[in-house]
């Protein structure tokens, strides 16, 4: 059973999530997962400090950043849906290109496609994210954002 956090958090994001696999086929299930996952359902360091959902590594961004807990520099964020924005445009680029195959729907193989395009270095990340999807029950909101579109 969901904690509180973990549905109000869902409840907060869910449509951003829709938009975005609406205007770019990720699932919303996947970003909502990924989200909950790399921001400790928004109650990390990067999610509270530099509203830095996803852990997105600075890289060739010219814009704020925020040094983690780690030490890396990591990409600052005026709000969570800039940070929502930001993630689908990534997973949108080139080093993402095998996900885009995959349906909107199809939140499976979103999830091992993006393991295998090195997104997290967890070898367990897949299993991860789709046990996040089902105890959150969220593909219900790929559905919506299918039946939305």
């Amino acid at each position: 059973m969901a904690q509180q956090y973990q549905i109000d958090f869902v409840n907060r994001y869910a449509q951003m999530a829709m938009q975005q696999e609406i205007q770019y086929g990720i699932p919303a299930s996947v970003t909502l997962a990924q989200m909950a996952l790399e921001s400790d359902w928004g109650r990390g360091y990067l999610a509270r400090a530099g509203n830095n959902y996803f852990g997105i590594k600075q890289g060739s961004s010219t814009g704020p950043t925020i040094k983690g807990t780690d030490g890396l520099a990591y990409r600052q964020y005026q709000s969570p849906e800039d940070s929502i924005i930001d993630h689908s445009r990534v997973l949108m680029g080139k080093n993402y290109a095998p996900c885009h195959q995959y349906s909107w729907t199809d939140a499976y193989n979103w999830c091992r496609g993006l393991k295998a395009c090195n997104y997290a270095s967890d070898s367990n990340y897949v299993n991860k994210l789709l046990n996040t999807i089902k105890s959150n029950s969220l593909r219900q909101f790929d559905t919506m954002a299918e039946n939305i579109a």
